[in-house]
């Protein structure tokens, strides 16, 4: 009788732990389903998030576009003195800059402004038979205080109709501003006509400083 007990209290044990067990089993495979889920959330939070920093950092990249092109390149943040010096030196000749000063001042405004205010651009004063008579008066106006370098030639050959009263006009806007000639150089040959019209204008004339030359 007790051999048969013992025979079947294990089997009924195991039946027991068995049923015991499915509960836990379920229990466990809700908590995995569970966790899955929450893991899956949080990869879309991420996947999400990615995409929001993604679309950030191409923003960002943009603006740093947007401002490197509204930065001034690197030349026009030079100090306006360095600038100027610079523009002073594509001037192969001082007598002539002309030419090259109208390149630099079609570069920008910037350029443009530079090359207005510095008077040392302006005090060259050529004296000829094609200068016209607003444009010496704007270059004496920017050289403002600078001593001036005046040329006067080109009035031998071929002149002008009315070119005695062009020279003039011309003499009658320089000579106010005496006191600043630097130097007077007149162009070897010159008619006696023309060198008279210009001993008149200067006759009466007070310099600082002078230095005289016949080329």
């Amino acid at each position: 009788m007790g051999s048969k007990i013992n025979d079947v209290n294990p089997r009924r044990g195991a039946v027991e732990m068995r049923a015991l067990s499915l509960p836990m089993a379920v229990d466990e495979l809700h908590k995995a389903w569970a966790k899955l889920h929450q893991l899956e959330g949080q990869e879309r939070h991420l996947v999400e998030w990615l995409s929001h920093i993604h679309k950030e950092i191409e923003a960002q990249r943009l603006k740093i576009d947007d401002l490197v092109k509204a930065r001034p390149p690197p030349i026009n943040r030079l100090p306006t003195e360095l600038l100027s010096r610079i523009f002073t030196l594509c001037i192969p000749d001082p007598k002539f800059p002309e030419k090259p000063l109208h390149r630099i001042v079609c570069v920008s405004r910037l350029w443009r402004d530079v090359v207005w205010n510095d008077t040392s651009f302006w005090t060259s004063i050529k004296v000829t038979r094609t200068q016209g008579e607003k444009l010496l008066k704007n270059q004496l106006k920017r050289s403002r205080k600078a001593l001036l370098d005046i040329w006067i030639e080109d009035w031998d050959y071929r002149p002008l109709h009315n070119a005695y009263d062009k020279l003039r006009a011309l003499l009658g806007a320089i000579v106010p501003h005496a006191n600043r000639w630097r130097s007077l150089i007149i162009s070897y040959g010159m008619k006696p006509e023309f060198m008279e019209s210009i001993l008149t204008e200067i006759n009466c004339t007070s310099f600082h400083v002078l230095l005289l030359s016949n080329i």
